[in-house]
């Protein structure tokens, strides 16, 4: 009964979203009280999710469990980021230059851990007995990507070279549209099953 009442309540407010939608000069106010309330049980979500994972970490440390010490380092972390977001303000340059100075370095170590672990799948693939024409292809397009990514061809000067390297330079423009029309349409079916009751994550 519960979760029959649970899908009948999420395909009612999803329609009623979608008309609001249709009539939106007329319903603008019902649309912002709608995202409003999206806004606060996003927040109440993403609070209970802390929540269970700083209980989660503290369980670790109580019970002295293998390399919880991790577990401590996260929950120290937390604590501090919180004292610090809360006393200097999230407006804050000083607040602003720490949160920066820590993430810049992380994802430029996340960035050089994909490129380890890219040329150790090169490496892998020559160290194959079989190796077909689609390896040396990688091979030769990853080191072509990666003396473009440097500015090798920069100061070639030919406008041939220039074209082809404005034209590598722009594929991630390309890929991250291709990646939002891939998350659009992700949600929209994702959407669509929730409306049509044949997806209830509401219910798990």
């Amino acid at each position: 009964m519960r979760a029959t009442l649970a899908t009948v309540i999420a395909i009612a407010a999803g329609f009623l979203v979608l008309a609001a939608l249709l009539v939106q000069p007329v319903m603008s106010d019902f649309l912002v009280a709608i995202l409003q309330l999206a806004i606060i049980l996003a927040g109440a979500a993403l609070l209970i999710g802390i929540v269970k994972l700083i209980s989660s970490h503290w369980m670790r440390v109580r019970h002295k469990e293998k390399r919880s010490v991790y577990s401590f380092v996260v929950i120290a972390a937390f604590l501090i980021t919180i004292l610090a977001g809360i006393l200097l303000g999230p407006n804050s340059r000083e607040f602003d230059y720490v949160v920066t100075g820590l993430q810049y370095p992380i994802e430029a170590s996340l960035m050089s851990l994909t490129a380890v672990s890219l040329a150790f799948a090169c490496l892998t693939l020559i160290r194959r007995k079989q190796r077909s024409l689609f390896v040396y292809l990688f091979l030769l397009s990853a080191l072509f990507f990666i003396l473009v990514t440097l500015g090798v061809f920069d100061n070639v000067g030919h406008p041939l070279i220039n074209v082809i390297t404005g034209t590598i330079e722009s594929l991630p423009i390309g890929g991250i549209r291709g990646i939002l029309i891939g998350m659009a349409l992700g949600s929209l079916i994702t959407g669509i099953r929730i409306l049509t009751g044949s997806d209830r994550p509401y219910t798990g």
